[in-house]
């Protein structure tokens, strides 16, 4: 007979599936920063994220990979350059 505390636990997997998803979108955002910076020769954790056309500095919202993708549709918010 199945532990019924382990059947409680098997309904539960699209919150890991949540949560990987999150941390792969946060790990691109990084990754992200990190090989623009590094050829520009620019300290990773000095600044904040900015615009690389305006250099106006971004905001929370403005962070969030999909989500601003899709608010902006793929255009700086400040100045309208493409992402």
């Amino acid at each position: 007979m199945p532990d019924p505390a382990l059947a409680d636990l098997t309904n539960w997997w699209w919150l890991g599936l949540v949560w990987a998803t999150m941390m792969g979108w946060a790990g691109s955002s990084y990754l992200s920063n990190f090989v623009y910076r590094l050829p520009h020769n620019e300290p990773f954790f000095v600044r904040e994220p900015y615009c690389g056309d305006c250099n106006h500095p971004l905001k929370p919202i403005d962070l969030a990979p999909v989500v601003s993708y899709a608010l902006t549709m793929g255009k700086c918010r400040y100045c309208g350059s493409g992402i």
